[in-house]
């Protein structure tokens, strides 16, 4: 552990600062939301872990307690990844780490103030954001092999009071936290081995997430008021992972969907030529009729499923006024959801529902710092996400009803370039007299192209998911196909 003086240290970015960042790396002010306000803190001494818990620590942890284990290690841990951070560990998971080896997540405060530059540069190390930094080259398309490296190799960071591997290894949990959405927050700080942004590599940046959520580059590392080893390490089974083909592309496969059981309405898609990583749809994950909200994300769902199959799927979900009949249908290289609504109340209503469409799962498209996510302008030009505002202290969340680029839209549509730039994923609608919006959370590349319409005694309306080869103008060409076909009414 290192040992951090006591004193006053400035910690935070201002408003005028992010403004400056914005404009030289491309995104709106807001982006940066999540930094802590511009401050003087008063901190009292402290030591901090001088590098991240690596996964043998981790293991004496979940060996000793029968804590639950990282899903990324199988049954084993194996010794090539034995001194590496420890990653798939969620905020409560870190929690109860430190908390077992007597020590606590270090404050946000403490983070920056830790690996923070002494003439306050944007970066840890000064004004280059890359300086001797060596990150990986790999274009991810499997969570099962997070892309970190041994700790103290000095390539992933080194601060001037001594701590070391902050930048291209994990993003590191902390103490900070906030309600939001019902749960938890927490923040992390840290720019971890899937991040590319500069923004990202600051010394004050910071995100808030689910604490509960984990990720292939969620991990932490511990502070206490007294100096305090780690525990001695668990003896790991000698074994290699074997990475070759875990990809599997099946370039004529057919494209696949799997329905959960019971009352979840939650669809998995799977894409042959994208791999063997699964897709996630919550459709819907909200629901409002005449502007009262009928379901929310968290809420229990009065929903019976009528067929399952790999290329077609219906339930029907009932609430008081309304009953909604949802189908879910594959094509060669799209998967339409299509809901219909019965209006029971004898007088006509506004229905509104909200699908989330969720990239997380599929390395291939999570663009957490949305640097290939696009949306559709009422001009019918793309623009990067990043480019709009976010709304006072929603979570990493872009909305279409706040930037006037994203008002009065014509149709909506979200997309999101593969790592490689071969691909491109596109969630669109395009109802007749739909009124339109468009938002996307960030952290976890969540697609929302929703519209609200009239329904008289009973509608229908059209998401269409699309996975092509091609970019943007591909992708509009095609849209702007199916909608002069009649396919997307």
């Amino acid at each position: 552990m290192i040992l951090i003086s006591s004193g006053k240290y400035h910690v935070g970015t201002t408003d005028e600062q992010r403004i400056q960042l914005a404009q030289k790396y491309g995104c709106h002010p807001t982006w940066l939301n999540d930094d802590l306000p511009s401050q003087d803190a008063e901190l009292k001494a402290f030591w901090l872990d001088r590098y991240p818990v690596t996964n043998a620590q981790y293991l004496a942890f979940t060996d000793a307690t029968g804590h639950q284990k990282p899903a990324w290690w199988g049954e084993n841990l194996t010794l090539e990844y034995a001194d590496h951070p420890v990653v798939g560990v969620s905020g409560k998971d870190a929690k109860a780490y430190a908390k077992w080896v007597g020590k606590r997540l270090p404050t946000a405060e403490e983070w920056e103030v830790a690996i923070g530059h002494p003439q306050e540069k944007v970066f840890p190390w000064g004004d280059d954001w890359r300086n001797n930094l060596i990150l990986s080259k790999n274009i991810q398309t499997s969570w099962t092999f997070p892309e970190t490296k041994p700790i103290g190799t000095g390539k992933n960071g080194r601060s001037v009071s001594g701590i070391e591997d902050f930048a291209g290894q994990v993003s590191e949990w902390t103490s900070n936290v906030m309600p939001h959405h019902g749960v938890q927050f927490r923040m992390l700080q840290g720019a971890s081995w899937f991040h590319r942004d500069p923004i990202s590599y600051r010394s004050a940046f910071g995100y808030y997430s689910y604490e509960g959520w984990s990720s292939a580059f969620t991990g932490f590392r511990c502070a206490s008021d007294t100096h305090l080893p780690h525990p001695k390490v668990s003896k790991i089974i000698k074994n290699i992972h074997e990475k070759e083909n875990i990809r599997q592309i099946d370039t004529d496969g057919i494209i696949k969907i799997q329905s959960a059981s019971g009352n979840s309405s939650y669809i998995s898609i799977l894409v042959p030529f994208f791999g063997s990583e699964w897709i996630g749809l919550s459709a819907p994950e909200g629901v409002t009729w005449e502007g009262k909200s009928l379901l929310n994300w968290y809420d229990k769902r009065d929903l019976k499923w009528n067929i399952s199959t790999d290329n077609y799927a219906s339930y029907v979900m009932q609430f008081p006024d309304i009953e909604l009949h949802a189908e879910f249908k594959t094509g060669k290289d799209f998967v339409d959801q299509v809901f219909t609504v019965i209006n029971r109340t004898g007088r006509p209503g506004w229905f509104r529902s909200s699908s989330c469409f969720n990239l997380q799962s599929h390395p291939l498209f999570y663009d957490c710092e949305a640097l290939r996510t696009y949306t559709l302008t009422k001009n019918d030009k793309f623009e990067l996400i990043r480019n709009f505002e976010r709304p006072g202290e929603c979570i990493h969340w872009i909305i279409g009803s706040v930037g006037t680029e994203l008002e009065g839209l014509k149709r909506a549509m979200l997309a999101v370039f593969s790592q490689d730039d071969k691909w491109v994923i596109g969630c669109a609608r395009a109802d007749n007299d739909g009124r339109f919006t468009v938002a996307c959370n960030m952290c976890f590349t969540c697609l929302h192209p929703d519209s609200s319409y009239y329904v008289d005694q009973k509608r229908s309306s059209k998401l269409r998911m699309y996975f092509i080869k091609g970019g943007l103008d591909d992708l509009l060409s095609r849209f702007d196909d199916d909608i002069s076909q009649g396919g997307l009414a």
